[in-house]
This record gives C-alpha cells, structure tokens and sequence, in this order.
C-alpha cells in the first residue's frame, strides 16, 4: 500500500494564471470601451457648441479598438487552453467582430415571438443585435408568474 496522502485544504482552481489573465482581459476591454464613450459624451456636454474635434473622435475610437483586440486575445486564450469563457462574458461579446456589447451603444436588444402571429407565450426571444456587424445573437426567454397572475419574461441567458 502506498502512503495516504494529506487532505487537501482549499480546492485549487487548475491553471489559476490563465483564470486571472482572461479576467484582466475582460475588464480592462470593459474599462476601455466605457471609458472611452463616457469622455467623449462629457467633452461634448461640456462645450457650448456641441461639436467634436477629430482627436475627440480619435479617442474614442481608439478606445474601442484596443477593447476589440483584447477581447480578441480573450478569446483566442480561452480557445487555445481550452478553458470555457462564463455565459455572462460570453453573451456580451459578438461572435463575429468581437466588440464589446453595451446596451444603447454598440447594441440593440428587443424581445419577439416568432411564432405565428405571437400565439405561442413559451416561444419568447430575447434578441441581442450588434450595431457594428449586424449579428443577432438570440436566447430563449421563460416565464416567470408573478403575484398577479401575469406572466413576465425573463432571459434564460441572465437567470
């Protein structure tokens, strides 16, 4: 018999760096793109004649480029060792240019029924649509009752 080995004290989570570096990634993309459009819209609250300089432009166009190649390299990080991205971070990213999907910025999102003539209250989707590329990411919705006895549609994806 071999020697019994000591319990463990704390489950390690297995590659712990590559776990934090894909973090970093998402929340500096995050910070870059949020940043980048919040200056932008105060510089243009700020002056009088509401009008940009290009290097405003530059700015926050900038800003979105570096988050797009960041989540760029979250991506292919993930891919390449193998680990799975959280929905949460998956959902908010396009699939097809990988830009950051912010509500009322870089997205539209809207909630429809397929289904004939909307007959069917199950068949719900929440649809995320890219302004960018013009990717429709769709997820299915359930219904939630509520104390009035309506229903109330809630995203699978954010439950």
């Amino acid at each position: 018999m071999g020697k019994s080995k000591p319990p463990k004290k704390d489950s390690q989570v297995p590659q712990k760096h590559l776990h934090s570096r894909l973090s970093y990634l998402h929340q500096a993309a995050t910070y870059l793109a949020t940043v980048g459009s919040h200056n932008g819209q105060q510089k243009a609250t700020k002056s009088a004649e509401c009008t940009w300089s290009v290097a405003d432009r530059d700015l926050t166009n900038q800003g979105s480029v570096e988050a797009t190649r960041l989540l760029m390299h979250l991506r292919g990080v993930s891919r390449k060792s193998q680990i799975r991205i959280a929905p949460r971070v998956k959902h908010s990213i396009c699939k097809c240019c990988d830009v950051l999907l912010i509500p009322g910025e870089t997205m539209t999102e809207k909630l429809a029924n397929p289904s004939k003539g909307g007959r069917k209250s199950w068949a719900d989707v929440y649809e995320i649509h890219c302004d960018k590329c013009g990717t429709i990411k769709r997820f299915p919705c359930r219904r939630k009752s509520n104390q009035t006895g309506r229903e109330e549609a809630k995203p699978v994806a954010e439950a």
